[in-house]
């Protein structure tokens, strides 16, 4: 209800956009930030950072390596699927990536058409909107043009994308490093979330402490950060069965879960769904 603009003096003016009663609180926007952001640089966080498509404003910034630092969104796959290709190069086998620029073109190729089969899929309306909308999805099944509970056949042909199996192929990625890779970013993402000293009890607790407390601020940063972990989590538990040949079973949403809970899983499934079409299209 109120705008502000800085003058070459140093001053700040803040008037209001619209008449105000006597003791009304005065509200300025701050942005898409995440919590991060607002915890450093204002001293709050807010509960369901969430955009009106479905994206979180929050970013893990995942240590994936001494020197690489993969910032982790939570959201629709258009945000999710390039930090989980990135995050996953990162733990390939050495000899997967002596192919050189040949690995990053395939990359790059595999951005590019993952980019342009989101570009018709943004959700519309404010976050109200498309909560109903997930709700109303909840029980169609979306699954019908790829098969979780079927097991892929990895023997489909000579020219096929899924890899060769040798691992010093320059022209595809096989199987077996990718899964090495996949593993080893799960067993990653496990370690950094049990190295949160707010955890379990104490973390509920501390969310339901005064709204306005330092405790209760943190809980919220620490709640938003683990629920980016959990959606990678589960992509990846997807994408593992799926390609180890075993039964990726979606489990339906429970009754006793939050519409967060439920949208986590489903965005967790349409991030694994999307990796290995993009990825592996000869398996459909």
């Amino acid at each position: 209800n109120v705008s502000y603009s800085r003058h070459t003096d140093g001053t700040v003016h803040v008037r209001t956009t619209q008449d105000l009663n006597a003791g009304t609180t005065l509200r300025i926007t701050y942005g898409a930030q995440g919590n991060g952001q607002l915890l450093l640089n204002y001293g709050f966080t807010i509960p369901n950072n969430i955009e009106p498509d479905g994206s979180s404003n929050d970013v893990f910034e995942f240590l994936a390596t001494s020197e690489e630092i993969v910032e982790l969104r939570a959201g629709p796959k258009s945000y999710t699927f390039g930090p989980l290709a990135k995050a996953i190069e990162l733990f390939y086998p050495e000899q997967e990536t002596k192919s050189g620029d040949s690995s990053n073109t395939h990359k790059d190729d595999d951005m590019e058409d993952f980019l342009d089969h989101c570009d018709e899929e943004e959700a519309d309306g404010g976050p109200e909107a498309f909560l109903d909308q997930f709700e109303e999805d909840e029980d169609e099944d979306e699954e019908e043009d790829f098969d979780w509970n079927q097991p892929m056949d990895r023997n489909v042909g000579d020219d096929n994308d899924f890899g060769s199996g040798d691992p010093t192929s320059d022209d595809s990625i096989s199987v077996e490093n990718e899964l090495q890779a996949l593993n080893a970013l799960r067993e990653a993402l496990m370690r950094a979330e049990k190295n949160y000293s707010l955890a379990g009890n104490e973390l509920n607790k501390a969310l339901s402490d005064a709204k306005s407390s330092p405790l209760y601020y943190s809980a919220i940063l620490v709640s938003s950060e683990t629920r980016t972990i959990r959606l990678y989590l589960e992509a990846i538990r997807f994408i593992t069965e799926k390609l180890s040949r075993s039964s990726a079973t979606v489990t339906p949403p429970s009754n006793d879960k939050t519409i967060d809970e439920k949208l986590v899983s489903r965005q967790a499934a349409e991030l694994a769904k999307s990796f290995l079409t993009i990825r592996y299209p000869s398996f459909q």
